[in-house]
């Protein structure tokens, strides 16, 4: 499986985003939307995607510590809801079928840490072909069929 999480962040007064940037002292990408009276801030791992094991040991702490380092900073500035937009996506198999799916987002100790800031954690799965496995990781089909088949 392929991971995509977004940490989000909502606020309903205007948002100065030049400032926010100064402040939180992570690497990340940076996503910014205003519709109304709705200002949404979205921060993604510079790698964005994720797999394997790196998803347990860098990607995932690393929204966790995003969350504890920098939450209270903005609540204060403004933000009220916070939630991690979990994107998984599941190769279809030789058979273009979709395989069982099980997977764990943020283990018990993780999920304690960004408990203090109610962060919703909304799941969307989608099931893609090697193909689209191939272009969304830059992978060959031997790569992919190696790191996600076992073959």
């Amino acid at each position: 499986m392929i991971y995509q999480l977004t940490f989000s962040a909502y606020a309903y007064t205007s948002i100065n985003k030049d400032n926010l940037k100064k402040n939180i002292l992570m690497d990340f990408e940076l996503e910014y939307y205003e519709r109304s009276d709705l200002y949404v801030i979205s921060f993604m791992h510079p790698c964005n995607l994720s797999y394997g094991d790196y998803y347990h040991s860098e990607y995932e702490p690393w929204y966790v510590k995003m969350v504890e380092q920098y939450g209270d900073y903005l609540k204060e500035i403004g933000f009220s809801d916070f939630e991690i937009l979990i994107n998984i996506f599941s190769i279809k198999d030789e058979n273009n079928e979709f395989p069982q799916c099980n997977f764990e987002i943020f283990n018990s100790t993780l999920l304690t840490k960004i408990s203090h800031y109610s962060v919703a954690l909304p799941i969307s799965i989608y099931a893609i072909s090697i193909e689209e496995a191939m272009d969304f990781l830059k992978m060959s089909k031997n790569e992919i069929e190696l790191e996600f088949f076992y073959l």
